[in-house]
């Protein structure tokens, strides 16, 4: 019973895509204090998680962020599913009002 269990979880786990994590966002240069919408291109991923590079963070597919502050900013997505992950790295400009 075991070994039929571990087969069946190698199996399905062996099956599964690799998720590639991808984005765009809108508008591409922000001006701070405007909200910034992050469209997700993930293929075969079932959990996100995003860092968008100002100590925030969102497990949303779709997230929508407001940058407060002026600079430039490093955004990190985590795409994953049950056995497998990818990340795409990508950065923004924010500018002053």
């Amino acid at each position: 019973m075991f070994l039929l269990l571990v087969t069946i979880v190698l199996f399905v786990s062996c099956g599964e895509e690799e998720p590639v994590a991808d984005f765009t966002w809108t508008p591409e240069i922000s001006t701070a204090g405007q909200e910034v919408t992050f469209t997700n291109l993930t293929e075969e991923a079932r959990s996100y998680s995003w860092d968008f590079g100002d100590s925030s963070t969102s497990s949303l597919a779709n997230p929508v962020h407001t940058y407060t502050n002026p600079g430039e900013f490093t955004i990190e997505l985590v795409a994953s599913n049950r056995s497998k992950s990818d990340v795409a790295t990508r950065t923004i400009m924010v500018i002053g009002r």
